[in-house]
Order: structure tokens, then sequence, then C-alpha cells
């Protein structure tokens, strides 16, 4: 049997991604060519949206659509290195992992972290601390 290399990331550590900032506003002003009112304009369109992005990820791995999934995981993606999202870009590059080889079991713990993420994305960027907003 073919030995596979260690995985990276939250499929290695699934702690990995709780230990990265979940907002880096400096990331995001640089993303944004320093625009304090776009990086925030953004990320507020991105945090109203990932409700329902969860709920379509969700759908789309239960259809075992995978072209929907990758479509959908790879705008996310896109998406959270432009806001400044690390943790959840960090996730999302687990499911594209996940989705690229076609292993359910990955692409549905990979889900379930995105949502995790989610909830402390919203709640540190409603209160700021250190490292986030």
């Amino acid at each position: 049997m073919k030995s596979r290399p260690p995985r990276s990331g939250a499929a290695a550590d699934p702690n990995a991604a709780d230990r990265l900032p979940a907002y880096d506003r400096a990331r995001a002003l640089r993303a944004t060519g320093d625009s304090a009112d776009v990086a925030d304009q953004l990320l507020g369109r991105f945090l109203a949206e990932l409700p329902d992005t969860t709920q379509r990820l969700r759908a789309a791995l239960h259809e075992a659509d995978w072209d929907a999934l990758w479509a959908l995981a790879h705008r996310v993606r896109g998406a959270a290195a432009i806001c400044g999202t690390v943790a959840l870009a960090a996730v999302v590059d687990e499911l594209e992992r996940g989705i690229k080889a076609r292993e359910r079991g990955a692409a549905e713990q990979a889900i379930a972290e995105f949502a995790c993420q989610v909830a402390r994305l919203q709640a540190r960027t409603r209160e700021p601390g250190p490292g986030d907003r």
C-alpha cells in the first residue's frame, strides 16, 4: 500500500485553525490598498453571507456535487483571503484538499470546522481583541 505524506493544517491537527487569528485587520487593509472603508464593507458582506454559505457547502456535500462544492469553496477561499479571515481561509484550504481528493470524510470534517470558525469569526468581529478585530 502506498504511503501518503503527512497532512498539514486542520486534518493533521483539528485545533490548528484555532491558533490562527480569526481576523487580521492589517492583512485585510493590505488586500484593499489600505482602505479601511473597503475592508470594513467587504468584511460586513462576507460575514452576512457566511451562514448561507455554510448551508450551501453542506448541501453540495450531501448531494456529492463535487464541482459545486469546489466552486463554492474556491470562491470562499478568495473572499476569506481578501477579508483577512486567516483561520477561516486555512480551514477552506483543508476543504479544498478534501474536495480534490474526493474524500467525503475530510470534506465533512472541514465543513464542520468551517462552521466553528464562522462562529469564532463572528464573535471576534463583535468584540475587538489583540490580533483580531
